[in-house]
């Protein structure tokens, strides 16, 4: 087989996709793995094998027909089993002649993981000749049509060889995926890679892993996700083809069986689903690769959600300044709060450019010309959850905006959030009068080199400020008495100076600009801070001992 530029292409491979879920590392606690593989059927009864490592739990449901359940529904309601080894199980009790759903979840501190596969019981009496189904092996994929003979668009010609191997088909269901995209001579290179497992920093699989590889050509871009569409695999490298491509795993940081060529594939997208058909080279074996999820992919284009039923309602879209991401706002609605971080080029302090962001882990890695957003920290309800994929929808008609928040989170939870409104409007924070907030506690911290004091102010509503003040007008046991001036944190040595940091009143944060404060006794430490928020308002804390 002639490939075009492939071994320059697999030396690339690590740096052309952008795994969806990559999250950054918030310790050392690796992400569970899991797998789950078909054994044997009888007419009642089903044995797989769930595998899993660094788990703290793992747990399995098997379900009648092909609707998995979520993966919270199976770690409430499923049958545990030992983690972190090879455990064999046989379900009892089944209906004959019946397909079957069995999910497996593993789970730990970090995150969750979902591996599902497919099983059909015998029938009472055996299939006779010419059925194509031998017992136990679960049914042929349900597209009425063999791999190899899908029509390539547009030529009217059966691909491939047309003929099935004998032996039977392995069934994979992809729980993961990571999407590329590039432009060569009026032609339009959409990759995607679908695994069991996650990728590491590099972009390669991990060990334990197993991930199909695929390239869609196509002469027409999309709009924010894989093309719909039949695609069968062609060495020309030519419109509505699928360029050669090839499989791999992942044992001991190396390959198995190095790169596994496709001697023939036909992959079917449609909304939200991936479906492949593949014979491999090496061993003539033919696979089933599905995966069901998000398809988005950075192309440029806009993908306008199919249906949004919002869960959570933003009362506050709060303009934060700077981060090391971007531009900030602070999200806040009951019971919720989200930072969400754009790119300099898309937002400022009341606007954000409209159309569909896509989510990224806080690295932004990859970064090139299309939207994309990140986010650090979603609480929900007192609970911090960590988010594998989502989008951002941003419309606006003049300065009201209408604003969907999607957040796929590691532990099965979907969130979905609406904001209506203007962005960084006093109105939705306070009224006409400055708030004010009063401390009932005020203690030391600590003293920095810099030349300032810390000090820490909070109250029994949970509100919070950290005063900093220069070294020449204070000391451990307090402020002298004074006025003082707003200044940041990189002080010039002058007296009357102070600062603040990680201002917190109710479920909101805020950073002052500017500011004085009033300290009328050091015994008593009455004192009266008077701040310029970055949202345009003005504040007064007080604190009288």
């Amino acid at each position: 087989m002639k490939i075009k530029n492939l071994f320059l292409a697999l030396l690339a491979l690590p740096l052309f996709f952008v795994a969806c879920e990559e999250t950054p590392a918030a310790d050392q606690v690796k992400n569970p793995t899991v797998k789950v593989t078909p054994g044997t059927a009888g007419e009642t009864s089903l044995s797989f094998t769930i595998e899993s490592t660094d788990a703290a739990t793992v747990a399995y449901l098997v379900v009648a027909g092909e609707e998995a359940p979520l993966a919270s529904e199976v770690l409430a309601n499923g049958k545990a089993v030992e983690a972190n080894k090879s455990v064999t199980v046989t379900e009892e009790g089944l209906t004959e002649s019946t397909k079957y759903t069995i999910v497996a979840v593993a789970q730990n501190s970090k995150a969750t993981e979902m591996a599902t596969t497919t099983m059909t019981t015998n029938a009472t009496v055996a299939p006779g000749p010419g059925t194509g189904e031998e017992p136990g092996t679960g049914e042929e994929p349900g597209t009425g049509e063999e791999p190899g003979t899908g029509e390539e668009p547009g030529t009217g010609e059966e691909p491939g060889t047309g003929e099935q191997p004998d032996g039977e088909t392995i069934e994979f269901v992809a729980t993961h995926i990571a999407t590329g995209f590039k432009s060569e001579n009026g032609l339009y290179y959409y990759s995607f890679e679908l695994g069991n497992n996650t990728w590491n920093s590099n972009g390669w699989g991990v060990d334990g892993g197993t991930y199909y590889c695929f390239e869609v050509i196509t002469n027409t871009k999309g709009n924010g996700v894989l093309p719909n569409g039949t695609y069968s695999q062609s060495e020309s490298y030519s419109a509505n083809t699928l360029a050669p491509s090839w499989r791999y795993q992942m044992e001991n940081g190396n390959m198995v069986n190095s790169f596994e060529m496709y001697k023939d594939a036909n992959v079917i997208i449609t909304d939200g689903k991936i479906e492949a058909f593949i014979e491999l080279e090496r061993d003539g074996s033919i696979h089933h690769v599905v995966f069901e999820g998000n398809l988005a992919v950075g192309d440029g284009g806009t993908q306008l959600p199919t249906e949004f039923k919002a869960t959570h309602t933003a009362e506050k879209w709060l303009w934060m300044g700077s981060s090391m991401y971007g531009y900030q706002f602070d999200v806040i609605g009951e019971g919720f709060t989200v930072d969400v971080h754009f790119h300099a080029e898309d937002a400022d302090k009341t606007t954000l450019a409209t159309g569909l962001y896509t989510w990224t882990n806080t690295s932004w890695w990859g970064h090139t010309d299309y939207r994309d957003f990140t986010t650090r920290i979603l609480t929900v309800d007192g609970s911090t959850h960590l988010i594998d994929k989502g989008t951002a929808l941003v419309e606006a008609e003049g300065d009201v905006y209408h604003i969907e928040l999607t957040f796929n989170c590691q532990d099965g939870n979907v969130y979905m959030i609406e904001y209506n409104g203007k962005l960084n409007d006093k109105g939705d924070v306070s009224g006409d009068e400055p708030q004010s907030v009063v401390f009932t506690k005020f203690e030391y911290v600590q003293y920095f080199s810099a030349g300032f004091f810390e000090y820490k102010l909070t109250n029994e509503a949970g509100d919070s400020l950290i005063l900093d003040v220069n070294d020449y007008s204070a000391n451990e046991s307090g402020v002298f008495p004074g006025t003082y001036t707003w200044y940041t944190r990189s002080y010039s040595g002058n007296p009357g100076l102070f600062s603040t940091d990680t201002i917190k009143v109710g479920d909101v944060s805020y950073k002052a600009t500017a500011g004085t404060m009033e300290v009328a006794d050091k015994e008593t430490m009455d004192l009266t801070i008077t701040l310029t928020m970055n949202t345009g308002e003005e504040m007064t804390f007080t604190y009288v001992e």
